[in-house]
């Protein structure tokens, strides 16, 4: 999807997908599913340890998009689509939250989810290695017209989406969630994962317990 099409009302974008596996070899199979409200869509054989890799979204007119999630795609129908930011787009949210995006490094966007694969509030993230500070997008409603991509400067959780986005990062990385698993509970680990950041795109990374 493209940010300005937060209602996700139209047929996907013809965006190429490239899947990769962990050791990053390109392999065929990824496709824009129009019929799934943009999803990206791999085919793939299904394999008992599921599909431990990442994907790259291409579209003219959008940076490249770099995704992987740290948790295996076994099942053929894996729920979730990505939204393709424009140069200007990603100029124009760090202008407005007053980010100073540093030259030769990389924005690093992401959610924290539950089980089902619901987005967790109140969760914090972490980044250690590389540099930069990460920040929350602004709460969302959960209307088309809301969706909470402002960013707050001074919110130290994410919002109701579990959204978060860390800019200037370099090299390898190690981002963890944590969360409380019931109301006045401990922060526990929810999930974590190392990846090194490729400035030449946007990094994406879905934390999954």
């Amino acid at each position: 999807r493209a940010l300005a099409d937060p209602g996700a009302s139209d047929l996907a974008p013809d965006a190429a997908v490239t899947p990769y596996d962990s050791n990053g070899d390109e392999f065929t199979g990824g496709f824009a599913d129009p019929g799934k409200d943009g999803r990206v869509a791999l085919d793939i054989p299904v394999r008992p340890e599921g599909f431990d890799g990442y994907v790259v979204v291409e579209k003219d007119g959008f940076l490249d998009l770099r995704f992987q999630s740290t948790n295996n795609v076994i099942n053929s129908d894996y729920n979730g689509w990505a939204f393709l930011l424009s140069e200007q787009e990603r100029d124009d949210a760090a202008a407005a939250a007053n980010v100073t995006l540093a030259p030769n490094t990389g924005v690093l966007v992401g959610s924290v989810h539950d089980c089902v694969g619901f987005g967790i509030s109140n969760a914090i993230v972490s980044v250690e290695g590389g540099f930069g500070d990460t920040a929350y997008f602004s709460r969302s409603d959960l209307t088309d017209e809301a969706l909470g991509f402002d960013i707050e400067t001074t919110r130290t959780f994410t919002n109701n989406n579990g959204r978060f986005v860390v800019p200037n990062l370099t090299g390898t990385v190690e981002v963890k969630a944590w969360a409380r698993l019931k109301s006045g509970g401990d922060f526990t680990l929810i999930a974590g994962e190392q990846l090194t950041i490729d400035t030449a795109v946007v990094n994406a990374l879905s934390l999954d317990p």
